[in-house]
Order: C-alpha cells, then structure tokens, then sequence
C-alpha cells in the first residue's frame, strides 16, 4: 500500500508511504480493520458500504478531533481511493494506491 498525503496551505511536500499490509478475507468484512487507519488511534470507521467494486466509509478520530471521508475502488489486483479529513479548519487529503502481493498470514 502506499499512501500520498497533501494539506492545502502546507508548503512543504509530505513523501509518500509505501508499507506492506496484511488483509485476511474476514478482515475485510470488519470496518476497523478494512479502513486504512492506524490501528492504534482511537478512530471509528462507520457509515461503512460497499457498493459493486468502491467502498466508502466515515471517519470520526475524537481524540485529535478530526473527521472525514473515504472512498476504495478494486480493478483485479490493484486498488486506489482517497480519504479527507478535516481538523477544525485545516484539511488533509490522502491517496491511496495498493497491488496484491499474495497470500498472507496473520
């Protein structure tokens, strides 16, 4: 997976992310685990849909007071999205590419 952020205003350029990650089949059936989020925070995924090949999904993280949206599209092995958060004013916007690699295990 790799993941490109940008904060409108910030002029500096954020580098992109590229890290491996392990989805099992009933991950992908629990929002928490399917949205590209820390599992560490305190954030809660919902309004969680899947519709034909896109999903999309709200985020709420209260403790850094942030809220926003996301949306996934899958064509074979590959995927992109994007997800955009708001904290008070300031705005990020994250893109999300990923390839499947193989089978994993947890």
């Amino acid at each position: 997976m790799t993941i490109e952020m940008a904060m409108p205003g910030m002029p500096m350029k954020i580098s992109p992310i590229t890290t491996d990650v392990c989805l099992t089949e009933k991950d992908l059936a629990d929002p928490q685990k399917a949205v590209p989020v820390d599992p560490k925070s305190d954030c809660t995924v919902s309004d969680y849909k899947v519709k034909g090949k896109t999903t999309s999904w709200s985020l709420s993280c209260p403790k850094q007071q942030m809220k926003g949206t996301g949306e996934i599209t899958y064509a074979g092995d590959t995927y992109t999205g994007a997800m955009h958060m708001k904290m008070g004013e300031q705005e990020m916007n994250s893109k999300y590419s990923g390839k499947w690699l193989g089978a994993c295990t947890k």
